[in-house]
């Protein structure tokens, strides 16, 4: 089955998936940078209205409840406010004007063209905090003390006299006249100074006014279906509050109060809020989706173009070729992943290797003795040799070497495998060591050869005693073949805080250190001239690494050529 092309697959749905994502979001950020950006415009048209309603407030608190505007006053408000909200303010009432451009001598700059406002300065009842009960009676007394505090103030101001002015019943502003007594002039007296005559009277009588207030109250809020509501001592509901400020203007209009400012803010050619073109953050958003695709394909390039050649270089692989690799540039996963893979088929090439090595090998093996065994059963058939009791015995020897060199096969497949079976339990080597030095004794004796045991300690581990034995014999027994006589052979254990040691060192030969490497392999051994039946099978040492394994443990070499070799096995300490 052959791989589909780049764009048939994987590199497909990466590309559109990014594609889709760089897309939506591109469209989400312009979205929401215009809808942020009108929504900024928005905010500072409103913080410039709030800016003409602090002026406006700041103005009227100026004025009221001033019965002619003080221009010292109304000057120093406007610098303030000025300074404040950074805005032109220009005033303006009967001749004065006062521009906060040319306060500081400065040029006045062009005119706004908002339309002008006009700051009254006549006060506006506050029913916060009031009974709703309370309403109409209050809008009647704050309309009356505010009627009397203008008159007074103004007879006031003509005598030269100071007016303070306090905040009064629903927040209007008043004298407090009938807390001045003798303060006030005799002339601007009213009669709601006691004990004098009033010289100052009402337009009408209290009576008239309340009379007026009702009837504008009335008037404002008819109810046909609700008579009740307009009629006095009716309680009033908030959305009455209207009617009553209403009413309470009708009573003050015609006061010779300080007359309204005209009002000027901003300056001429004021930029104004303007609609916001969605079009260039669109080009913005397609633009910037347009590279996040192009990115998208080129990566995805990159990222796909090792991986189609490792699929190629797996296929091979698959198909039997070990010999195909994938090229590595550069030092990420990809990189990392040709790596382990090539990595993985070097491995299995060395194995493929040491299989057809290991086959050839155990074919060398056996053919020698098959040959003899043939040979000389072909010599009887024929009648060429006599069959007599040596010859028996040669044949025997024969089938003895055969089997043992299939033992020795079939114990290294197991160990390999794991399927080797393990008696495992509570193992002294000290008893370990001297049982394998009795069972060698005699050859080495045999051999001129000396073995001799140390111990240290108390040497415990946790393994199968026989399997052991099979391991420390078969290091013996190459040990005698590499020591002439005279020399000595030592079995060694030792505990240690960490682990149990065993060593077998001999006095022999030795082994080059060309050749260390491989003294584990299959079917090697140390003299090449050596033949099966002088130099053994070749797999005790491979079996010897497994058994050792088994156990949690390691086996390692050293040597010197021609002062000897120690082999020395590790194991877990109990």
């Amino acid at each position: 089955m052959r791989m589909r092309r780049w764009g048939g697959g994987f590199g497909t749905r990466l590309f559109l998936f990014t594609a889709s994502v760089a897309v939506v979001a591109a469209g989400a950020a312009a979205f929401l940078t215009v809808r942020q950006v009108s929504r900024q415009v928005t905010e500072s048209v409103e913080v410039a209205e709030h800016d003409v309603d602090n002026i406006v407030r700041g103005l009227a608190d100026t004025a009221v409840p001033a019965v002619e505007w003080s221009e010292p006053r109304l000057r120093a408000t406007v610098a303030k406010l000025a300074e404040k909200t950074g805005q032109r303010i220009r005033v303006s009432f009967e001749d004065v004007v006062i521009d906060s451009d040319t306060l500081d001598g400065g040029e006045p700059r062009p005119l706004s063209t908002r339309p002008d406002l006009t700051v009254d300065s006549l006060p506006v009842p506050d029913y916060t905090g009031v009974e709703p009960h309370n309403w109409f009676d209050y809008t009647t007394s704050a309309a009356i003390d505010f009627r009397i505090s203008v008159d007074t103030a103004r007879c006031m101001i003509d005598h030269s006299q100071e007016v303070t002015w306090v905040s009064g019943v629903l927040g209007v502003p008043t004298i407090e006249v009938w807390r001045l007594g003798g303060d006030i002039a005799p002339d601007c007296r009213t009669e709601s100074v006691a004990g004098a005559e009033p010289p100052l009277s009402l337009p009408e009588s209290g009576g008239d006014m309340v009379n007026r207030v009702h009837t504008e109250y009335i008037e404002c809020v008819p109810g046909p279906d609700d008579p009740g509501r307009a009629g006095q001592g009716a309680e009033p509901r908030p959305d009455d509050i209207p009617c009553l400020q209403r009413a309470f203007r009708a009573q003050i209009v015609g006061l010779e109060a300080a007359s309204p400012l005209t009002l000027s803010i901003g300056i001429g050619g004021e930029p104004r809020a303007a609609p916001i073109d969605l079009w260039p953050a669109l080009i913005a958003a397609a633009i910037v989706a347009l590279i996040a695709i192009v990115g998208t394909a080129l990566m995805s390039r990159r990222v796909l173009r090792p991986v189609v050649k490792l699929t190629a270089a797996a296929r091979q692989l698959g198909d039997g070729d070990l010999a195909g690799r994938v090229p590595v540039r550069g030092r990420d996963q990809i990189a990392e992943l040709a790596t382990s893979f090539n990595r993985m088929a070097a491995s299995l090439q060395a194995s493929k290797e040491q299989q057809r090595t290991m086959v050839g090998d155990i074919a060398h093996e056996l053919r020698t003795p098959l040959a003899n065994i043939r040979g000389y059963l072909e010599a009887l058939k024929d009648g060429v040799l006599a069959p007599d009791p040596v010859l028996f015995q040669s044949l025997h020897e024969e089938a003895v070497l055969q089997q043992r060199l299939i033992d020795d096969l079939q114990d290294l497949a197991e160990a390999e495998s794991g399927t080797m079976i393990y008696h495992r339990a509570r193992l002294d080597v000290a008893d370990l060591l001297s049982t394998s030095r009795t069972a060698h004794l005699a050859a080495a004796e045999a051999r001129g050869v000396r073995l001799a045991m140390t111990v240290h300690g108390d040497p415990v581990i946790h393994g199968d005693a026989d399997r052991l034995r099979q391991v420390i014999g078969n290091l013996i027994t190459n040990a005698l073949r590499a020591t002439p006589a005279g020399g000595t052979v030592t079995l060694r254990t030792q505990a240690q805080p960490d682990a149990v040691y065993v060593a077998v060192a001999d006095t022999g030969h030795g082994i080059t250190e060309d050749d260390l490497p491989h003294v584990f392999d299959r079917f090697w051994r140390a003299d090449n001239a050596r033949s099966r039946s002088t130099g053994g099978s070749g797999l005790g040492l491979a079996i010897a690494r497994e058994i050792v394994a088994a156990h949690q443990g390691s086996i390692t070499v050293t040597s010197t050529a021609g002062k000897g070799t120690v082999f020395t096995m590790r194991f877990p300490l109990v």
